[in-house]
């Protein structure tokens, strides 16, 4: 249900002037310009996409003050057996709390609306957790906060590479799928989708199984494997994202790291492996981790293996 005058590049630069939250946007040492650019980018490529939809809220007849972009996942909806939506972005312009939550809340309406009208019953939607306004929009319209994700970003620039004589890393192969998806069993049971009580245990295991299978055959991801006495014993999927054109930075997003469950106590030697292979193998300057508050061993894990690696001197 698209606004009746299609969206232009000129009323998504406009939304995006004073936008501040947001993966980049919040990064302060990277150049707000060029965070902005790269958001209002991918917000342009998002309106073209023939999968994805929007609702827009203007004050009056021209000025936009809003915007929701979403879509189907029919990837979601076929595991879940039920209709399922993502949220990819909610814009609002306006700075005060007031005329925030009250844009959001009628952005809301309209996406509800087309819900209803497509027989949606299971949504899911990020929102920057320092963006009060359209978080209470979201409460008030009835969602349930989930989880909190906590993003952390790695300069490898600063890392003495001289010091990691060998590791056995390597990238995935077909004969290490079946133990990657037995370590993936029981090990994620603290996040989002073993705490919604509105999904079945077996479909929040299974889920876990499907992203990994969906990420060995996706060539935009990688898969790297540890292993020890020839034997696969971790992994980290990664994704690479070359973004020299807005920050003349490579990065590296991890998106989600498994282990054999005995090797716990050497997860942060592990991780630090990864860090090298990563550094040198595929040349990335800045790593991302994103990691559910939720999953409290793998958030240790990270910070252990940053702490005692790189800023105990």
């Amino acid at each position: 249900m698209r606004s009746i005058k299609n969206i232009s590049s000129s009323d998504i630069e406009k939304v995006i002037a004073g936008y501040r939250y947001g993966r980049y946007l919040e990064d302060r040492s990277l150049d707000r310009e060029a965070s902005r650019r790269l958001v209002e980018d991918k917000i342009n490529e998002y309106v073209q996409r023939d999968d994805t939809d929007y609702v827009v809220e203007h004050a009056g007849q021209e000025e936009i003050q809003g915007l929701l972009l979403f879509k189907l996942s029919p990837w979601d909806t076929e595991h879940f057996g039920i209709k399922t939506s993502l949220i990819e972005y909610v814009l609002v312009r306006e700075p005060e709390y007031e005329a925030r939550i009250s844009i959001a809340n009628r952005l809301l309406l309209k996406y509800q609306a087309w819900c209803e009208l497509n027989k949606i019953r299971f949504v899911f939607v990020k929102i920057s957790s320092s963006d009060l306004p359209v978080l209470h929009a979201f409460e008030k319209n009835g969602f349930c906060f989930m989880e909190n994700w906590i993003f952390n970003k790695y300069d490898l620039t600063n890392l003495d590479t001289r010091s990691q004589q060998s590791f056995d890393l390597r990238l995935m192969k077909p004969s290490d799928l079946d133990p990657m998806l037995s370590y993936s069993r029981g090990a994620l049971t603290t996040h989002r989708f073993h705490a919604d009580s509105y999904i079945p245990l077996e479909k929040a295991e299974t889920l876990y199984e499907k992203w990994i299978l969906t990420a060995f055959h996706d060539p935009h991801q990688k898969i790297l494997v540890y292993e020890s006495h020839n034997r696969p014993v971790a992994f980290m999927i990664y994704h690479p994202y070359d973004l020299r054109s807005y920050f003349n930075l490579r990065f590296a997003m991890w998106k989600m790291a498994l282990m054999d469950p005995r090797l716990k106590e050497k997860g942060s030697a592990i991780i630090f492996s990864f860090l090298f292979y990563i550094i040198i193998k595929r040349k990335a300057w800045m790593l991302s981790t994103r990691e559910s508050a939720l999953g409290i061993s793998f958030l240790s894990i990270y910070i252990m293996s940053w702490i005692s690696k790189t800023f105990a001197r």
